[in-house]
Order: structure tokens, then C-alpha cells, then sequence
């Protein structure tokens, strides 16, 4: 459903996601774009360690199964694109 924005009342959120949106395509034309996980590696390399993140460790793990073994090696994403493999 696509909301005129003049009837979507952001306030002062507005100025904020004109900033987030103009960041997040700004990051995608860089080598390095995926921009979140740029962040939360240095955050991770600062010394902060999300609670609720995979370590780098299992992610590193599930990437060289998913090469090795394609997305059914990653259950969720498997589910995710089993409707659109071809059965044999």
C-alpha cells in the first residue's frame, strides 16, 4: 500500500530517513557494500559484542557450507528458496 506523503506524518523522522535511505544507496555503490555488516565487524573489532548476532567464527562456517554444499546447507534460506528450484 503506497501512503501520499503528505498523509504520512513523520515529523521529524523524516529528515532521519532521507539520511538513512541517502547512506544506504551511497554504501551500495562501494566495494565494501554491505554496509551493516562493515559496521558490526568494527563494532565487533572495537571490543562490542552483540548479544543477539552470530559470531564471525559460525557466519565464516555457514558461508564455506553454503559454497560448498549451495543454500540447502543454510536450512532458513533453503526453505526460503525451495519454491523457486526446479524439482528433478
Amino acid at each position: 500500500v503506497f501512503l501520499p506523503l503528505a498523509k504520512a506524518k513523520m515529523g521529524m523522522r523524516f529528515p532521519a530517513v532521507v539520511f538513512v535511505a541517502l547512506l544506504s544507496e551511497s554504501a551500495a555503490s562501494l566495494p565494501y557494500r554491505l554496509f551493516w555488516v562493515q559496521l558490526f565487524w568494527l563494532t565487533q573489532k572495537l571490543g562490542l559484542t552483540p548479544q543477539t548476532l552470530r559470531p564471525w567464527s559460525e557466519a565464516n562456517a555457514i558461508g564455506a557450507a553454503i559454497r560448498t554444499n549451495g543454500w540447502k546447507a543454510f536450512p532458513k534460506v533453503g526453505r526460503l528458496l525451495e519454491p523457486m528450484v526446479p524439482r528433478s
